[in-house]
């Protein structure tokens, strides 16, 4: 049995419902709108954001042109595209993201097939990087949250050696060696990607380039906060023009019920409403 196949014996009659629910709702509606309840079901589903491998935490699902995606970037939603029907023309996805190579897979499949693509609740991290770049049109109601945390650089064997003492692989270890012998080949490739990613897809590079939200949060820490940033509808048109993007204006504070251990700082908080998206 495929990935997707099990995913839709997962997804099940309550899945496929809230996602069916009726879409957007009008600006100003209260959190009891029907698009509210449907970002707040699909963010409710027990999706384990450090788990990319778990083929039990997805749904992928398919109904008239739409196709249903609730998981991970990862090799879940590359199988949901590769089968879904040919006749799709919508991806409605609620994602906080994964790995970098297989969302900018996924991401192509999406540019070849032409899909349009609606975010529910949220699409964080890898889906905001590569998914929405390469949609053909984004739709965003008062309660989708675009969220990003910045994309991966040259290799650095300085940041590595620093990504593996958290793992517990330290300079002493006996692993340290082959651990980096290995990682920095690999963590090259993925800056590639990217590279060419953002190429292709003409991406602003300050959708990427978080270097003055970042100093920002400097003087305004917030707890549990400011490790990923909002990308509100207007710099969202600035950082990607290749893309028609139709959205409502957020509703801000639904978005804070919806998502109450995060910080909404939006890019225009700190960059303002006139800078481009393009160095």
């Amino acid at each position: 049995m495929t990935f997707a196949m099990k995913s839709r014996l997962l997804f099940g009659a309550f899945g496929l419902s809230l996602l069916l629910v009726a879409g957007v709702s009008a600006e100003g509606a209260s959190p009891q709108a029907p698009s509210y309840e449907r970002s707040r079901e699909a963010l409710e589903l027990p999706m384990r954001a450090e788990d990319y491998s778990d083929v039990a935490e997805f749904t992928c699902s398919y109904s008239g042109g739409n196709i249903f995606y609730n998981g991970n970037t990862t090799l879940q939603l590359v199988n949901c595209l590769l089968e879904a029907p040919k006749e799709s023309s919508k991806l409605v996805v609620t994602s906080s993201g994964g790995t970098v190579d297989l969302a900018i897979f996924a991401a192509h499949i999406v540019s070849e097939m032409a899909l349009d693509v609606e975010v529910v609740g949220w699409c964080a991290s890898s889906c905001a990087n590569y998914i929405l770049p390469a949609a053909k049109r984004v739709f965003l109601d008062q309660y989708s949250l675009v969220y990003v945390h910045g994309a991966p650089g040259p290799a650095d064997r300085e940041g590595l050696v620093v990504a593996l003492a958290k793992i517990g692989i330290t300079e002493d270890s006996p692993k340290f060696e082959k651990a980096i012998s290995e990682n920095l080949p690999r963590s090259e490739l993925t800056y590639q990607l990217h590279n060419n990613f953002r190429e292709k897809f003409q991406v602003g590079e300050y959708y990427y380039d978080l270097n003055d939200l970042a100093a920002a949060r400097a003087t305004e820490v917030q707890p549990g906060g400011w490790d990923l940033f909002f990308v509100d509808p207007d710099w969202l048109k600035r950082c990607l023009p290749g893309v028609e993007i139709i959205a409502e204006v957020p509703n801000i504070d639904g978005l804070r019920k919806l998502h109450p251990k995060r910080s909404l700082v939006a890019f225009s908080d700190i960059r303002g409403p006139d800078q481009s998206c393009f160095q």
